[in-house]
């Protein structure tokens, strides 16, 4: 910080599982790799920290009974702020350990060309540890509440039409999401029966369209609560298998909303990706979201499998917050894939207003350019930079400090000593201004070594 400059020697000793595979009955991809942090000067720093990310589908009984299952626990800072791909450790003070699961068995039924049906039972959990009672946000004193464990029960049924429609298709959906979270006015329940419709108008051209009914109540939030038709319009466009815009337009939770997405292959190596989504959810939910999305390719890098940009569980950037909000989550970006080199772009804005008493409206936009090397056989290198600038607050309720510019940098090299020794170092640079506490500025130097066995 400005007035306050302090340096200290980490030791990190960091045991990791990664195991990824198909076979006829499991396919799925598992990492864990915990931290065991020791400060030499600051000991009230030593951590052990958790990281872990899993999903995976088992065949029961083939072609009928299924079963997925996914699960993560990482370390967040409470506060938010922290800007994209920021190695800084989190302060004990502010770190909390966020942990979510599903697990879902369901039964799929084939009707030859008429048809195909699946039934499904999902239950989810959202558990957090550490710094989880009413604080004030450290960056920009503002009052968090207390947040609160979810459990959220899915039921659902889904009919979708064969090829005997030819160019007309239908999708049948009955399904009812039920959060409960004691002690908190979350709990919600949200029961909808849609009939979504494609027409083929030509061979890269689909008209989309749905209707139905929906009825979303809040046991303690009644102002909030809907009862009545849902429907939606849009297009499809898709001229081959890796290039694809869907865009829709309609009516869902009461409130009009917009929904859109894109992976469009511009060549054999660049791919362009984006999406864009509206609700009215909760951050634990929103978690949940994000977890039935992300996966890794390589051990500690999360990505989305859908877009294959890179992706968070919980959004860095924005508070841990106990309350219903409305968001809308603009993602879009650039891969860019060659023999040794890998480029990557990607543009993130999340909106959150909050809609019951005490919770913020909170907006971050930002984002981060990367470059992989491979320098040689043996060694490797990779950059990337990222900027974020997040406000809570936003509009009315903003106060002096609510906002805070994060930018970081980190530059590494990493060399193979054998086949199961490797050495790197790494310098890593963190700032950030704004907030009520100045700016601070973090320069982070890691030599490691690691052993394969």
């Amino acid at each position: 910080t400005a007035h306050q400059r302090q340096s200290d020697l980490i030791s990190t000793l960091s045991p990791s599982l990664f195991i990824t595979g198909e076979s006829a009955r499991l396919k799925g991809v598992f990492s864990y790799s915990p931290q065991a942090v020791k400060y030499l000067n600051l000991t009230s720093q030593d951590q052990i920290l958790q990281s872990l990310l899993g999903n995976g589908t088992l065949t029961a009984v083939p072609d009928l009974l299924f079963f997925d299952a996914s699960a993560s626990i990482s370390n967040v800072s409470r506060s938010g702020g922290r800007g994209f791909n920021n190695s800084a450790p989190i302060p004990t003070s502010q770190n909390t350990q966020s942990i979510a699961y599903t697990a879902s068995p369901y039964a799929r039924f084939h009707f030859g060309d008429s048809g195909d049906a699946e039934v499904r039972y999902s239950v989810s959990q959202t558990v957090f540890d550490g710094n989880t009672g009413a604080t004030t946000n450290t960056q920009t004193g503002q009052a968090l509440g207390a947040i609160s464990n979810t459990t959220q029960q899915l039921e659902s049924a889904k009919y979708s039409t064969g090829e005997a429609f030819s160019r007309l298709q239908f999708t049948f959906v009955l399904d009812n999401t039920t959060l409960r979270s004691g002690g908190s006015a979350l709990n919600s329940r949200d029961t909808r029966g849609i009939v979504n419709g494609t027409y083929q108008m030509t061979n890269t051209l689909q008209a989309l369209f749905g209707a139905g009914y929906e009825s979303l109540t809040y046991s303690q939030q009644s102002a909030l609560d809907f009862r009545g038709p849902t429907w939606n319009l849009g297009a499809r466009y898709a001229p081959r298998e890796d290039r694809e815009v869907s865009l829709t337009y309609g009516k869902s939770q009461g409130r009009d909303s917009f929904n859109g997405s894109a992976h469009y292959a511009l060549g054999a190596m660049t791919v362009v990706s984006a999406s864009y989504s509206e609700q009215t959810t909760t951050q634990q939910q929103q978690i949940l979201q994000n977890l039935a999305t992300a996966t890794q390719i390589t051990p500690g890098i999360t990505i989305d499998a859908t877009t294959g940009l890179p992706t968070f569980i919980t959004n860095p950037n924005l508070a841990l917050q106990n309350g219903i909000i409305r968001s809308q989550n603009l993602q879009a970006g650039l891969t860019l894939t060659g023999q040794r080199n890998t480029y990557t772009a990607a543009l993130s804005r999340s909106e959150q207003t909050g809609l019951t008493t005490g919770s913020l409206t909170q907006t971050t936009t930002g984002g981060i350019v990367s470059w992989s090397h491979d320098l040689t056989p043996y060694t490797s290198a990779s950059l990337s930079a990222s900027y974020s600038s997040s406000d809570s607050g936003a509009g009315a309720t903003a106060t002096p400090g609510s906002s805070i510019d994060a930018a970081t940098l980190a530059l590494s090299f990493n060399f193979a000593l054998s086949e199961t020794l490797s050495a790197g170092a790494s310098y890593a640079m963190s700032h950030q201004s704004g907030g009520i506490g100045g700016a601070i500025l973090v320069d982070l130097i890691t030599v490691s070594l690691r052993k394969n066995f």
